[in-house]
């Protein structure tokens, strides 16, 4: 019998080095799974709960570090 593995959506896509870091970074403290896309320009998180770990990830950074500035400006 075969496993399938589970499908992985992206988290943040073309994300400045320091902020890919600290996203990293903060998603290994919340122990969520990642990986990077083929090419390296996304994060990765698996499907089942997405939604609800998208929120967590955004909540966590925000409340956590000033330096991930999402591409926004200042």
């Amino acid at each position: 019998m075969w496993l399938r593995e589970q499908p992985y959506r992206v988290l943040f896509s073309n994300l400045a080095d320091k902020d890919e870091g600290a996203i990293v970074s903060a998603l290994g403290k919340m122990n969520v799974p990642y990986r990077m896309s083929e090419n390296g320009s996304a994060i990765l998180i698996p499907a089942s709960g997405c939604r609800f770990r998208s929120t967590e990830a955004v909540g966590f950074l925000c409340s956590r570090t000033n330096s991930v500035s999402f591409g926004m400006a200042k």
